[in-house]
């Protein structure tokens, strides 16, 4: 049994994994440590993998390393795919395990992973796996956010589903500007990276991933679990190269 720990900018997510199989999952926003040992329950896992995008809590950070075989996913830590990236140590550890999760899942097959979340992430990876980057953008509410606090009248409008691609007041003016801007966003980059790879899986993911998905015109596989199956990978490729 394994367990993966993927500290994101607003929640931390618990993975119970064993062969390769999700057993269990959990969504923590807060209390870290008392939430983790009620979601492990009796069970010790053999190996403890820590992806962080944000801040762990300390507590159970070091709760883990004292308590389990544990490993960070550093800019240092074994890849199964090459890594092309220029400031790796600047690179975020969500974006590398998309494209890992991608390589595993479709292989053979260029993948593009639109992360739709806090911010969207465009990152590829091509059939013999090989990553060099991608792109980084606004997410929905913070395009939302930023128009009501950069200007003296404009409302912070909440996400909601649209019917019409033309605001007929400031509220649905503001929802055609966030969501088909952020659509037509996205196809925009699709068809870059179809220069690039004549043939091309599309993957969204990320929060806001199966809301988007109904105004992008082109073929997408909504995959919610792509960064953790680039986790399993990773981790399973690290423990298998060092023996643990």
């Amino acid at each position: 049994m394994q367990l993966i720990i993927d500290v994101g900018n607003t929640l931390t997510k618990y993975f119970l994994i064993e062969n390769n199989v999700l057993k269990n999952e959990a969504s923590i926003s807060t209390d870290f440590l008392n939430q983790m040992k009620l979601f492990l329950g009796n069970i010790a896992p053999q190996n403890v993998f820590i992806s962080s995008t944000g801040n762990i809590d300390e507590e159970l950070n070091n709760f883990l390393k004292k308590n389990y075989r544990t490993i960070e996913f550093t800019h240092q830590t074994l890849l199964p795919i090459n890594n092309h990236y220029r400031t790796p140590n600047t690179l975020g550890r969500d974006r590398l395990a998309a494209v890992v999760g991608a390589l595993e899942l479709y292989p053979n097959i260029a993948s593009l992973v639109i992360d739709a979340g806090t911010c969207i992430t465009y990152d590829a990876i091509d059939a013999g796996g090989n990553y060099y980057g991608g792109s980084i953008s606004p997410g929905l509410m913070m395009r939302s956010k930023a128009m009501h606090h950069f200007t003296a009248k404009l409302p912070e409008v909440e996400l909601v589903q649209i019917e019409e691609n033309i605001g007929c007041d400031t509220s649905t003016s503001l929802l055609t500007g966030v969501i088909l801007g952020a659509s037509y966003e996205i196809e925009g980059f699709i068809k870059q990276y179809l220069l690039k790879y004549k043939t091309l899986n599309v993957i969204l993911t990320g929060g806001n991933a199966s809301f988007l998905s109904k105004y992008i015109n082109y073929p997408i596989i909504v995959n919610q679990k792509i960064t953790l199956w680039g986790l399993n990978k990773i981790l399973n490729y690290n423990v298998d190269k060092q023996n643990i």
